[in-house]
């Protein structure tokens, strides 16, 4: 298939969607990744950067519910669970959704266990996912849209290249506070590819 083409109307949707990395591949979600995805989200630290309101504790019929509901032809939205290629072992999950074929831009979505935080795994997957949305998919514009007290998540993005954009002042009520959201993306012409690509 001709890169930056799929949004291209009478384009099919990719199939077997596998991006590989140095340490990580992104692949489709299998169901035997359910119950560690389950174990993953119900940490605090993990379900406390999600913007996405998952419920808590998270159970085994509600991302059960969630497998089921995933669409691999859509072109709207894109779901890939998070491999460390080292171990075999599914550590997360990644996505695109929000796609708008006109605009050419979507939102990003993350998550990792926290055992495997800080190890590059969340940059390289970034990277792979990006590259997937400019090379493969044909986007403009990628959003990413975490929480201003997640710095670790802020400076991964900012690694592949993410810039900010602005910041929405108390858009998120949850746990008793108000909390602010920062606005980053990255367009296609400032990318020129990170540690995925390039090695």
């Amino acid at each position: 298939m001709r890169r930056d083409a799929h949004l291209e109307e009478d384009k099919e949707p990719i199939p077997n969607m596998r991006l590989e990395g140095r340490k990580v591949l992104l692949r489709e979600f299998r169901r035997e990744d359910l119950p560690l995805a389950v174990e993953y989200l119900n940490h605090p630290d993990v379900a406390a950067g999600q913007r996405i309101v998952i419920p808590f504790p998270y159970r085994i019929e509600d991302v059960e519910k969630w497998f089921e509901s995933l669409d691999a032809h859509s072109e709207k939205a894109y779901a890939f669970a998070i491999e460390e290629k080292s171990s075999g072992t599914f550590i997360g999950g990644w996505g695109l959704e929000g796609i708008t074929p006109h605009h050419r831009s979507a939102e990003g979505h993350i998550w990792l266990g926290m055992d495997f935080w800080g190890q590059g795994c969340g940059t390289e997957a970034v990277t792979l996912l990006v590259d997937f949305g400019f090379l493969q998919i044909g986007l403009n514009k990628i959003k990413m849209c975490p929480f201003a007290f997640n710095a670790m998540a802020i400076r991964c993005y900012e690694k592949v290249g993410f810039k900010e954009e602005g910041r929405l002042q108390q858009e998120i009520f949850r746990n008793g506070e108000f909390i602010d959201q920062v606005m980053m993306r990255l367009l296609r012409s400032e990318y020129s590819g990170g540690p995925a690509a390039n090695g």
